[in-house]
């Protein structure tokens, strides 16, 4: 019982260390080893990488074998054999420990661990799994502690059986060491640990390097490289010294291990430790040297150091100012008078926008006492902000604090404007630079017609007189108009330049026509269109479409007239007609919608002698007879109408002189009428009506 109260003790006090700087246990079920040398001996460390291994091998114990694989350079076969633990490594017993736990805390941390009291699963274990989930919680709890605990000190390692010192080696001689946990395979199959390794080869532990130290209000931040350090140290001892650097005390009792390390996108690999300074303006020195798993220690860094100083966090506030009747501005402030021992002066800045850049009014730091400041040649505008000096740095500036001058004279009206425009809409402008002490900047005004309002183009005055504007050129207006105004810096404006005018680069097409009558005529195809509405039209091309293709042939530009007879096609042969608008630039508009139109072909006389017609009810039948002579005609059309309905075409027959009509109805009157087709193409008027009564 008296070693479960005192290893409770030390395990609080352990607890936060632990908790912070060891990463949780992987479960896996094997045994990681490391070895280290010295002159005469090799020690071996090894660890479970589970609480469960661990668990079960502190039972069940170590075995370490040793082969001698090479000797004065020569490999050796067979390999000497050598085992090393009879009977098996074990944890040391409770009493061994107990006298221990008062002298070693990490023998108490370990002793614990292993042996310390806990509580027992009830009957029911099988129906509590929180019961279950908390036992396991403890075991990877009780493993984590040990393992901290044994990286911090080898002998308490080699007390839990997780370390060994192997005297018995010799120079030249290299040997491969195994590890077993002599767990049954029923239970739990464990990988060995293999190490090989030989005297003298390991070179010595490191020196840390970059390790750095930030100093504010009695606080200290020091730091090192992680990725410097991880491969060999587990912990670290930091030293400090106040007198000059002749004596180091370390900084806390145990190793740390709990360093703020960063974590995540954008981490520098850093560790950090915080440390608390008795007095400012007292120069401090740190070192620091790591701690292996071994317990050895490292080199000393290199020793950085520095001083405290105090957190300035008042401010001075502007809270007044005065123009004389020479120009002079005097400035008055506040800042609190038992601050002024932690500052060395005041130093007073001026810019053109609250957002600056400042520049320093005075180069010469105003004395800490004071608290006015005359300013003999004022910007007419300016924004003044006056800050601390401390330890050479500028600090804890004020809020801008806005002066003016009274000043109602505008300034010049800017002279020899310039501008052109490219292809492309970009505008380039120039002009002569105002002169005056005073000047801020210009202002472009821009608008789409000369007598209409302008708007300004600039969001805030421009210092150049070179401006560059860009145009989008698909819009109707033919000219575009600009102006220039110059302003100082209390906002008086000059008057406007003179206007300046430019045209503006013709990308928009025309509106297209729109063709709105087509007549075939004996004399050719007529077309008549509505012209384009564009101002700048200065012609309209006629297209037609070629024939079997998908081109189209340019047959008249005509200026001034919007119609067109176009005489050279054959008659009765349909083309495809178009009309797109030129304007003054060259550019065409869409083509208007095409129509189709053919020649008129002229009418030939026929005589259609004895036209006449006769029902036969009883054959369900109406013959139509007439007679034609002219050798030339090629075949006939047969028009028909049913009682009131029009005329329309029926049947189209060869040059024949009967036409029998078999599709029709009874007590029904039909209408009939021929047409003759010549071999020319060319047809003939109609024949006269003959009606009959079916």
């Amino acid at each position: 019982m008296k070693l479960i109260s005192v290893t409770i003790k030390h395990i609080i006090t352990f607890s936060v260390l632990l908790l912070v700087g060891i990463p949780p246990a992987i479960a896996q079920d094997k045994i990681a080893i490391l070895a280290r040398t010295n002159e005469t001996t090799i020690n071996l460390r090894w660890a479970p990488t589970s609480s469960l291994v661990w668990e079960l091998a502190n039972k069940y114990g170590y075995t370490v074998e040793r082969y001698t694989m090479v000797r004065d350079t020569q490999n050796l076969s067979p390999r000497n054999y050598n085992l090393l633990t009879s009977p098996v490594l074990r944890p040391a017993s409770e009493a061994t420990w107990e006298p221990l736990v008062e002298q070693d805390d990490y023998a108490a941390i370990v002793a614990q661990a292993i042996y310390g009291e806990t509580f027992e699963l009830t009957e029911s274990f099988d129906k509590d799994i929180f019961q279950v989930a908390q036992k396991t919680q403890e075991r990877d709890q009780r493993f984590s502690f040990a393992l901290f605990a044994c990286d911090q000190s080898f002998s308490v390692a080699k007390l839990s059986g997780l370390g060994y010192t192997d005297e018995q080696v010799k120079e030249g001689e290299k040997y491969l060491y195994k590890v077993y946990a002599n767990v049954p395979q029923t239970i739990l199959e464990v990988d060995t640990a293999v190490v090989f390794v030989g005297l003298g080869e390991q070179p010595p532990l490191p020196k840390i390097r970059e390790f750095k130290a930030g100093f504010s209000d009695k606080k200290v931040v020091l730091s090192w490289k992680k990725t410097l350090t991880d491969r060999f140290y587990n912990a670290f001892w930091i030293e400090k010294s106040t007198d000059g650097g002749d004596t180091y005390r370390s900084i806390s009792e145990t190793p740390i291990i709990n360093a703020y390390s960063e974590e995540g996108k954008g981490a520098t690999g850093t560790y950090f430790k915080l440390d608390t300074l008795e007095l400012n303006n007292q120069e401090t020195f740190y070192r620091i040297r790591g701690v292996n798993p071994f317990g050895e220690t490292g080199p000393y860094s290199d020793i950085v150091s520095g001083r405290g100083s105090p957190t300035i966090t008042a401010h001075a506030t502007i809270t007044y100012h005065r123009v004389d009747k020479e120009g002079a501005a005097s400035i008055q402030w506040e800042y609190p008078q038992n601050q002024e021992k932690l500052i060395e002066g005041f130093i007073l800045k001026v810019a053109k926008t609250p957002k600056g850049p400042f520049n320093p009014v005075t180069g010469q730091m105003i004395p800490r006492q004071e608290r006015n400041h005359t300013i003999t040649n004022p910007q007419g505008t300016g924004y003044y902000s006056i800050g601390l000096l401390s330890g050479g740095e500028e600090l804890n500036f004020s809020f801008p604090y806005l002066i003016q001058l009274e000043d109602s004279i505008p300034p010049a009206v800017p002279q020899d404007v310039e501008a052109s425009i490219s292809s492309q809409g970009k505008v380039a402008m120039k002009w002569k630079s105002n002169t005056e002490d005073d000047f801020w900047g210009y202002r472009i005004f821009r608008s789409n017609f000369k007598q209409s309002e302008f708007s300004e183009i600039t969001t805030s005055p421009i210092s150049s007189s070179l401006f560059e504007d860009s145009l989008s050129l698909d819009n109707l207006t033919e000219k575009i108009y600009y102006k220039v105004v110059a302003v100082d810096k209390r906002d008086n404006r000059s008057e406007a330049s003179e206007v300046i005018a430019l045209e503006k680069p013709d990308v928009v097409p025309p509106a297209p026509p729109v063709i709105r009558q087509t007549k075939g005529l004996e004399s050719g195809a007529y077309l008549e269109w509505a012209p384009s509405g564009s101002k700048d039209v200065m012609t309209h091309r006629v297209y037609r479409g070629v024939r079997g293709s998908s081109q189209w042939e340019l047959i008249a530009n005509v200026d001034s007239l919007h119609f067109f007879l176009d005489t050279a096609v054959q008659a009765n042969q349909p083309h495809l007609y178009t009309v797109l608008a030129v304007d003054d630039a060259g550019l065409e508009s869409t083509p208007a919608k095409p129509v189709r139109v053919s020649k008129k072909a002229s009418i030939s006389k026929v005589s259609y002698e004895g036209f006449s017609g006769r029902s036969e009810r009883e054959n369900k039948r109406v013959i139509l007879f007439w007679r034609l002579e002219d050798p030339e005609i090629e075949e006939i059309k047969v028009y028909r109408s049913v009682g009131d309905q029009p005329m329309s075409l029926y049947r189209t027959i060869g040059n024949t002189e009967q036409f029998t009509d078999e599709q029709v109805v009874q007590n029904e009157t039909y209408g009939y009428q021929l047409k003759a087709v010549m071999k020319s193409g060319l047809e003939a008027g109609f024949s006269e009506r003959v009606e009959v009564k079916y």
